[in-house]
């Protein structure tokens, strides 16, 4: 077929318009919508990198705020006994009658200790609220410190015993004092019954049972145990990127 100029002309204009299109289609625009992804992506991986480098920052000092939170949290639990089999907790407090360290005889005599498997009991901080009076400007502006100082409850382990003693009132009272000022403190007297009171004089022979709680609070594992129990765990990694 013979084609004359014109038409050759509007061949050659087809073909490159065709060309061009198909270039256009699946090259071009590919690269485009590439390149577009591409920096979408940068773009969420920069505020990534952003935030990541911000938690890094602030964690800077991450593991001697886990020093001092542990140290703070050893220092508290000093006021709980440990956690105990029921014998050792029994013979802490037999030693505890013995006020006066005398080795013939124990100033506190128990008589028929007994002790109960370990339950839970449950600690809720104490906040005293003197009664005041109520007035408009109350009920216009609520106070909300109650409200903020409550917390949850703590639950933790603890032995109920209880015994019948013969003792002198002076030894008794002396008893009562030391486990008030010693450490740990957390043996807590339920209830005391005196049968009889007699003359109520110092070396007065007291005869009764007191009921107590043995409270212990589990140990605490220090960071150093926590990071043993990860061995596998990885180092860190010092970051340094910038962004483009």
């Amino acid at each position: 077929m013979n084609l004359n100029s014109r038409d050759k002309l509007i061949l050659i204009a087809v073909l490159t318009i065709a060309i061009w299109v198909a270039g256009i289609m699946f090259f071009i625009k590919p690269a485009i919508d590439a390149v577009k992804l591409a920096s979408q992506t940068l773009d969420a991986k920069e505020i990534e990198l952003a935030d990541l480098q911000k938690q890094i920052k602030e964690d800077e000092d991450l593991p001697q705020r886990c020093q001092e939170a542990y140290d703070k949290v050893v220092k508290t639990a000093e006021i709980f006994y440990p956690m105990q089999k029921q014998h050792e907790a029994m013979m802490e407090v037999q030693d505890l009658l013995d006020v006066n360290k005398k080795t013939e005889e124990q100033d506190i005599q128990n008589l028929d200790m007994s002790i109960t498997t370990a339950s839970s009991v449950n600690l809720a901080r104490y906040v005293y609220h003197p009664s005041m009076v109520t007035t408009t400007f109350d009920e216009i502006m609520p106070d909300d410190v109650e409200e903020a100082a409550q917390i949850d409850s703590l639950s933790l382990g603890a032995y109920n015993m209880s015994f019948s003693f013969k003792a002198k009132k002076e030894d008794l009272m002396k008893f009562f004092n030391q486990i008030q000022d010693r450490s740990p403190r957390s043996l807590i007297i339920d209830g005391v019954s005196i049968d009889s009171v007699a003359e109520n004089e110092d070396d007065t022979d007291w005869n009764g049972s007191i009921t107590m709680e043995y409270i212990m609070i589990p140990d605490f594992p220090s960071p150093d145990d926590v990071d043993k129990l990860f061995p596998d765990a990885p180092a860190d990694v010092a970051v340094d990127a910038v962004a483009e």
